[in-house]
């Protein structure tokens, strides 16, 4: 039986890519923080890195892993001198370790390490921490695939507003009732939060949700809420049209 929900409308505001910079940041290497730095050598920092200043050391790292101030980038020196700082409690440098365990960059992929490093900045509340976590939940690497502890930690990182692939994930849970009950008017909710910071997928899930009927509001209404969610007018005039409602 198909579920309907009636959807509140809600206007969202444009918001700062906070979430974008942090995800992308899990892919590739950028350091926000090395950024408001002086500029300093390789050996002024590293230097300091071996008397063991822990910001000195994660910068170091953060220098091998990006190539800077010598001919080619280090993955593995990289890894060392995370681990110098991580084990400082450097909570940057925690991250960043778990995401070269997760890909493999400078020592032997390992996702138990990646969760291991994670869950200590998870715990701490870092929401690129919890997200990250509650992927591997949900596809079940370096971890029994739980999808009640997916939810946990993507209602963590959601929670804090700012993260929308977390509040997409926790839409898809509740869309398809793993972990958690199902519930459209949940899914909906967490649907609109992310597409309201920019989320292509999270937008593409609500039009789903519209084109299968599980989503109740009356043209006009749709309309209005279609374009709030920033979906192209050629879109939304098909999606009218699809549920008999009168187009341009």
């Amino acid at each position: 039986m198909m579920h309907k929900a009636t959807v509140p409308i809600a206007t969202f505001s444009a918001k700062a890519f906070v979430f974008v910079v942090l995800f992308t940041c899990f892919f590739l290497t950028c350091n926000t923080r090395a950024l408001m730095l002086p500029s300093l050598s390789l050996a002024q920092v590293r230097a300091a890195a071996e008397k063991g200043d822990v910001q000195a050391q994660y910068n170091l790292g953060e220098m091998y892993q990006n190539g800077e101030g010598m001919a080619l980038n280090d993955d593995a020196q990289a890894v060392f001198w995370y681990r110098k700082a991580a084990g400082q409690g450097d909570a940057t440098a925690r991250y960043y370790l778990g995401m070269m365990y997760y890909q493999g960059k400078g020592v032997a992929q390992d996702y138990t390490q990646a969760i291991f490093w994670w869950r200590k900045e998870a715990e701490q509340g870092d929401g690129a921490a919890q997200y990250a976590l509650g992927n591997m939940y949900r596809d079940g690497k370096g971890v029994a695939q739980d999808y009640a502890q997916a939810v946990f930690w993507y209602r963590k990182a959601a929670g804090q507003g700012e993260f929308a692939e977390a509040q997409n994930e926790l839409g898809k849970m509740y869309r398809d009732g793993k972990g958690v009950a199902r519930s459209d008017a949940q899914a909906i909710y967490w649907f609109q939060e992310a597409a309201g910071r920019w989320s292509h997928d999270a937008q593409d899930n609500l039009v789903l949700m519209y084109s299968q009927g599980r989503i109740v509001i009356d043209c006009v209404q749709a309309g209005s809420w279609l374009r709030e969610i920033r979906i192209k007018e050629e879109t939304v005039q098909r999606l009218l049209a699809s549920r008999g409602c009168p187009v341009r």
